[in-house]
C-alpha cells in the first residue's frame, strides 16, 4: 500500500487508473538494486491490491475492486538457481574446512548441501533432533506438509556434527 498516491480515495479509483498504477510498478526501479522489480514482486503487489480492495469491498468501503480487471505482466521465474557440481564441490571444501574450525554457519552449508535442507530448517534445529548418536537428523516439521522427515548424516560431517552438540540441552538450538 506504500506505493498508492496518499490522496487515494477507495470510491475513486477506477479499473483504468488502477492498470496505470501497476504499470507504474512494471516501470520502477528498485532504490536497492538499481534495477526494475521482478516480475514475482509485481504480481505480488497486484495480489496485495487484488486482496485488500476485496476487504475493503466486504467492509463497505468501496463499492468494488477496481483490481480484478488488471492483467499481469509477464511470467515468474520458477525455481532459483542451483550451483553446477565445481562450484559445490568447492563450496563444500571451504565449508568443511571452516567446519573443522569451529565455524557453526558452515557446518549449516554443509548440511543443505548433503541433506537437501533449508536455511530455515537448519536454524531450527536443536539438539534433541540429532539421533542415534548422531547418524539421524529428525524434522520434525516444515514449509510444507511433507517437511516433516527423517535424514541420514554422513558420516563424514557426523564428528563436527557430535561435537557441536556436545554438552548441550536437548532444547538448545544447534
Amino acid at each position: 500500500l506504500a506505493h498508492l498516491p496518499q490522496t487515494l480515495v477507495f470510491a475513486q479509483l477506477t479499473e483504468e487508473y488502477a492498470s496505470k498504477l501497476y504499470q507504474q510498478q512494471v516501470e520502477r526501479v528498485s532504490a536497492h538494486t538499481g534495477r526494475h522489480l521482478s516480475t514475482a514482486t509485481q504480481h505480488l503487489f497486484l495480489f496485495v491490491m487484488r486482496r485488500f480492495w476485496s476487504w475493503a469491498v466486504d467492509r463497505g468501503y468501496a463499492k468494488m475492486n477496481p483490481w480484478m480487471k488488471v492483467r499481469r505482466v509477464g511470467k515468474s521465474n520458477v525455481g532459483k538457481p542451483q550451483l553446477r557440481i565445481d562450484e559445490a564441490r568447492k563450496l563444500e571444501a571451504v565449508a568443511t574446512e571452516r567446519a573443522q574450525a569451529g565455524d557453526i554457519p558452515a557446518l549449516g552449508v554443509l548440511l543443505m548441501l548433503y541433506l537437501g535442507l533449508r536455511q530455515g530448517e537448519v536454524a531450527a534445529r536443536i539438539v534433541r533432533d540429532i539421533d542415534d548418536d548422531g547418524r539421524v537428523l529428525w524434522i520434525p516439521a516444515g514449509k510444507t506438509k511433507n517437511a516433516r522427515r527423517r535424514l541420514k548424516i554422513p558420516e563424514h560431517i557426523r564428528p563436527l556434527v557430535l561435537a557441536r552438540i556436545q554438552g548441550r540441552k536437548p532444547d538448545e538450538l544447534i
